[in-house]
């Protein structure tokens, strides 16, 4: 989806927004990727505290509805490799709002999967509908203590990005 408003406008827009800063609790209504306008959908509000099931595990649907410090490197390390994306058939692991693969798609990636947990699938897709990407990317439910699903295996997966895997207090 590319960003319609005069490039003078853009020029104005806060430099948060324009450039996205990981660290700020205000989600953000899109990033820029290769001059391109990614827009994503974001629930995330800032948390006083991580919410945890009964068994203390962080609740995964809350970890999936921010962009991340990390996907927004994955982003930026995406865009500084040139088109080493292009072409590519990329599977992206624990997604959560689709920052990263949907990046890939926009630097010229062929097929994209995002995956996560079935929960946070309907995040996914809105936001690869939201950019016009639902011809190149596959939202897929990924579960890591499941055996992959068959639209998974044997894909001939030339590039694993993993931004959002790994999550920490």
């Amino acid at each position: 989806a590319r960003d319609s408003r005069p490039s003078t406008e853009r020029a104005l827009l806060p430099s948060l927004w324009r450039f996205g800063n990981p660290y700020s609790e205000v989600p953000h209504p899109g990033y820029y990727v290769a001059g391109r306008y990614l827009q994503l959908e974001q629930r995330a509000a800032p948390l006083i505290e991580t919410p945890r099931g009964a068994d203390g595990e962080v609740v995964p649907a809350v970890t999936a509805t921010k962009v991340w410090p990390s996907a927004f490197a994955m982003l930026k390390f995406l865009e500084a490799m040139g088109g080493a994306v292009e072409g590519r058939r990329v599977l992206d692991l624990g997604s959560g709002t689709g920052l990263s693969g949907l990046s890939a798609a926009l630097l010229g990636a062929r097929r994209v999967a995002l995956t996560d947990l079935a929960e946070n699938l309907p995040l996914l897709q809105r936001n690869a509908a939201l950019n016009g990407l639902g011809g190149i990317v596959d939202v897929v439910a990924l579960d890591w203590t499941q055996p992959p699903p068959p639209q998974l295996l044997g894909g001939d997966w030339t590039m694993l990005l993993a931004a959002d895997c790994v999550f920490w207090e």
